[in-house]
C-alpha cells in the first residue's frame, strides 16, 4: 500500500516523491457544498470554497473520487499533479466533480486563501 502525508506548503518533496494539489476556486455556486475527496473510500481532505490542499506521494497509481471517480493519477517521481473540485449543479441538489488540471489553472483561479487539512494515509 501507499503512503500519503500532509504536507506544509513550504516544505520540501521528499526527493524520488511526488505532488498532488487538490483545489477548489472562489466560487459562490454550489458555497454550501463540501467537496469531499477520497482514497480507496476514505476520506483524505474536504476541500471549502477557496481551499487547496497539497499532498506529499509516493511514486505509483492512486484512483481519487469525490462523488466521481477520477481517472487514476501515475504519480512519478517529482512529479507534480493538479485536481480541481467543482460543484455541478442539478436538478435535486448539487454533486462534486473532480477533474485532472494543471498550474495555469491553479494559478488563474487557484484557492490562494488557505490550505485545507489532509488526513494522514497509512498503509
Amino acid at each position: 500500500m501507499m503512503l500519503l502525508a500532509m504536507a506544509l506548503v513550504a516544505s520540501p518533496v521528499p526527493p524520488g516523491d511526488a505532488t498532488i494539489v487538490f483545489f477548489r476556486p472562489k466560487s459562490l455556486m454550489g458555497a454550501a457544498l463540501a467537496c469531499p475527496v477520497r482514497l480507496k473510500g476514505r476520506q483524505i481532505v474536504d476541500l471549502g470554497r477557496g481551499t487547496f490542499a497539497r499532498v506529499t506521494a509516493r511514486p505509483g497509481r492512486y484512483s481519487f473520487a469525490s462523488k466521481n471517480p477520477l481517472p487514476p493519477i501515475d504519480a512519478k517521481p517529482g512529479g507534480t499533479y493538479y485536481v480541481r473540485c467543482s460543484i455541478k449543479l442539478g436538478i435535486v441538489g448539487g454533486r462534486a466533480s473532480l477533474q485532472a488540471s494543471d498550474r495555469a489553472v491553479f494559478d488563474r483561479v487557484g484557492a490562494e486563501e488557505r490550505e485545507a487539512e489532509v488526513a494522514e494515509l497509512t498503509p
